[in-house]
């Protein structure tokens, strides 16, 4: 049934026995009286393919600032087809096809060859690794290795460094600039000088220290420059860090204030909002053909896990069985204790999240996720918590056998919509053992919700599913003064007085000189939305 203004998709597959061409009509019957069928002409040809010889010229590439090549060449008689040319989802995120993806399959006859063009992707942060995985006919999976280097290579971390208001006559402590090379290639770096307004000399800021002209590799520690700020008088200054290199000019600009007069100064911050809430559900494919990929499966999550106990969110993890099979019971997976929810917060948080995965069923072989999510998390018992955001992840070898994949999609959207649907699978490339690559069910509902995806056979999977959908942290622990240096630190959240201990002598918060910071222990992290004001007395350097 199509409603109006709705289109249905539907997939032809061809089983050849024999060569030659092909022709067949296909006919969609249908109730509308003025044109009760619609027939569609569907041609094909049949061809002879030989085992492919193939290789790669380069054999890896290096992606920086502009677009490369990759040259596939068939060696060997007769026709090579070649059935998929894919970038690895790691390298996926980082390069693209230019000017755009290759048109699918290939056929490469004796000799030929065929050129396909990659670019970085301009807002990689940092260097990348990855393969292009050619999967030939009759030949094992070609893997081009394909390194992706960000169109700068140096950094400086902090580009804008403001030390405050300083009391005229007093002087900052040295504050450094950081500089990274963030590629895989060295870069030579010619040195820094400081410019005043209008290309003057600065008179209020001084370079302490700065590293002579020399080379700075990949893994090789920052370059350090020293600055420091001594106000002549009152009022804002400001002037510009410049680093040489071989890639040009950094500039990191410095802003201060000088003030003549002696005061206590307030910093007022505003806390991030309340940390969010994420449930997680991993549905993990129970059926007898799937036992043996168990212990990678608890592999990943005895990696994935550690990662997720933060502060920063408040999530809730959960296990059922993917069994579709009619009458299969749909239940969380509960672990020696009888718990069902596990949450990093608490202790033993991985131990008891795996015990529950070891305590996963043997069921039958219709394997489904989509199905048994929508009705475990609709029950009165497994729901979503009010305001949560919801993140499931299916783990299967097997298609989904769901009867309505659309529709448990728009139930489980009902709970929240704040769904990220991401799936670990069986893929057309997969390098072990699999029952069947996904259909499409599972691509389509990762699309359709931005989750993420992975391959069943990768030994490191795990990796492709933080963060899970959980935004960055916000609830701060560590407010920075805008004055060098602070003594009589007070703190006050929301207007009241809080002390640095607790009536028991429990650490609250500390002023750290070394970052010229109030840092707050964690368990007495301010609210969400909370004011902090910081007021304290300046402290002047020699």
């Amino acid at each position: 049934m199509l409603e109006a203004g709705q289109s249905a998709e539907v997939s032809l597959t061809l089983a050849a026995t024999t060569l030659g061409p092909r022709t067949w009509t296909v006919t969609f019957p249908s109730d509308d009286p003025l044109r009760p069928e619609v027939s569609v002409a569907v041609f094909s040809v049949v061809e002879p393919a030989s085992a492919c010889r193939l290789t790669a010229q380069p054999a890896s590439l290096r992606l920086e600032q502009a677009a490369q090549t990759l040259t596939l060449r068939h060696l060997g008689p007769g026709r090579c087809f070649i059935r998929d040319v894919a970038l690895e989802p790691t390298l996926a995120r980082a390069a693209r096809w230019s000017p755009a993806a290759p048109e699918l399959p290939l056929w490469l006859g004796p000799g030929e060859r065929v050129t396909l063009g990659l670019e970085p992707v301009p807002s990689t942060p940092g260097q990348t690794r990855g393969v292009v995985r050619v999967e030939p006919l009759g030949a094992p999976v070609l893997e081009v290795p394909v390194t992706v280097d960000p169109a700068t290579c140096l950094v400086a971390s902090p580009s804008d460094l403001d030390f405050g208001t300083v009391q005229a006559a007093c002087a900052t402590p040295t504050r450094f600039v950081a500089l990274y090379n963030v590629c895989g290639r060295p870069v030579v770096v010619h040195g820094a000088r400081l410019i005043g307004p209008g290309g003057t000399a600065p008179a209020e800021f001084f370079l302490t220290s700065a590293p002579v002209e020399g080379v700075l590799s990949p893994g090789q520690p920052p370059l350090m420059f020293g600055v420091r700020y001594e106000p002549l008088d009152s009022g804002p200054d400001s002037v510009a860090l410049v680093v040489s290199s071989e890639e040009g000019e950094q500039v990191v600009t410095l802003r201060a204030t000088g003030d003549a007069s002696s005061r206590i100064t307030v910093d007022t911050f505003r806390q991030g909002p309340p940390p969010p809430l994420v449930d997680m559900l991993v549905m993990v494919d129970p059926s007898p053909s799937f036992v043996s990929k168990r212990p990678a499966v608890r592999a990943n999550l005895a990696s994935l896990l550690p990662g997720v106990a933060s502060a920063c969110a408040d999530v809730r993890w959960s296990f059922a069985a993917a069994d579709g099979a009619p009458g299969a019971p749909i239940r969380r997976l509960a672990d020696d204790a009888g718990v069902t929810s596990f949450f990093p917060q608490d202790a033993g948080f991985v131990e008891h999240a795996l015990a529950a995965f070891d305590t996963l069923p043997v069921g039958s072989e219709t394997e489904a996720c989509v199905g048994p999510a929508a009705e475990l998390l609709s029950s009165s018992d497994g729901g979503v918590r009010p305001g949560a955001r919801l993140s499931v992840i299916c783990v299967t070898d097997a298609v989904d056998h769901s009867p309505d994949p659309s529709a448990s999609l728009k139930a489980l959207r009902a709970l929240t919509p704040m769904l990220f649907w991401s799936a670990v699978t069986g893929t057309s490339t997969s390098t072990c053992a699999i029952e069947a690559p996904d259909d499409g069910t599972q691509a389509s509902l990762v699309a359709a919700t931005f989750g993420n995806s992975a391959d069943v056979c990768d030994a490191a999977w795990w990796g492709s599913f933080v963060p899970l959908g959980v935004s960055p942290c916000g609830l701060r622990s560590t407010f920075y003064l805008t004055t060098w240096s602070a003594a009589a630190v007070e703190v006050r959240v929301d207007g009241a007085l809080v002390a640095s201990d607790t009536a028991a002598g429990e650490p609250v918060w500390r002023y750290d000189p070394t970052q010229n910071a109030v840092v707050f222990e964690s368990g007495h992290l301010p609210p969400g939305n909370a004011r902090v004001e910081v007021s304290y007395a300046w402290a002047c350097a020699p």
